[in-house]
């Protein structure tokens, strides 16, 4: 990155949750399943994601707050946000916007399972498949995500290509380059290298900001070495 000067982004990233090295290799991982690692997230420190993340769950089920979660406004407000959307889902509370709802989602789901792959809190992810009667684009966000979460490949692969269509009609429900590498990695892991490669080509196109990105790069050799295995 230093000679290239360039940032190092997709290295920085490189085990965010929505697309780690690992998840795309074609061979069984046998030894090195990877759920329940901790992983960075998002450029916060691991320790510091998955700190906040027990703490959250900690103050959540009632049990008194350590000084750490007293003094973080960001637990506190994760607190009342989980508060509301609980109210508000247990009481079968349509929404009055979808998308304001969904980014609600996202900020909860990500306080309560930062930090964690292979693994999601049930009783959240229950909570939200009891009441989801969302629109199309907004209950395929909600199924790849949680999808992601627990590395559930055939869901993701599934709410990837609902997502990618809503894109084509100019509704955005993902980021694009999320719904890229978390799509693409699903279809490769199901095997479906035309799949994986038509979503692959479609969403990098827009994404002129990864140029360069080590992630990106990766998944395009998967993707090749699969189409050539498949030959």
């Amino acid at each position: 990155a230093m000679f290239l000067r360039k940032a190092p982004r997709g290295l920085l990233a490189m085990s965010e949750d929505a697309f780690a090295p690992s998840d795309a290799y074609l061979a069984p991982l046998g030894t090195l399943d990877p759920n329940g690692l901790p992983l960075p997230n998002a450029g916060v420190p691991m320790m510091r994601v998955l700190a906040l993340t027990s703490e959250f769950r900690r103050a959540r089920d009632g049990e008194p707050l350590t000084e750490l979660a007293a003094g973080d406004r960001s637990i506190q407000r994760m607190l009342q946000l989980d508060r509301r959307l609980r109210r508000e889902m247990a009481a079968g509370e349509r929404p009055g916007d979808w998308r304001v709802w969904l980014d609600d989602f996202l900020v909860l789901d990500a306080g309560l399972n930062g930090g964690l792959r292979g693994v999601a809190d049930e009783d959240f992810r229950d909570l939200v498949s009891g009441f989801i009667e969302a629109p199309v684009g907004a209950a395929a966000a909600v199924h790849f995500t949680q999808g992601l979460r627990v590395r559930d490949w055939p869901t993701v692969a599934a709410a990837a290509e609902v997502l990618m269509d809503e894109m084509r009609e100019g509704r955005g429900w993902l980021s694009p380059e999320i719904v890229m590498f978390g799509g693409t990695t699903a279809h490769l892991r199901a095997g479906d290298v035309a799949s994986a490669r038509a979503l692959f080509e479609t969403l990098s196109l827009g994404l002129r900001g990864l140029s360069g990105d080590l992630r990106v790069a990766l998944l395009r050799a998967y993707i090749e070495e699969a189409e050539a295995g498949s030959r």
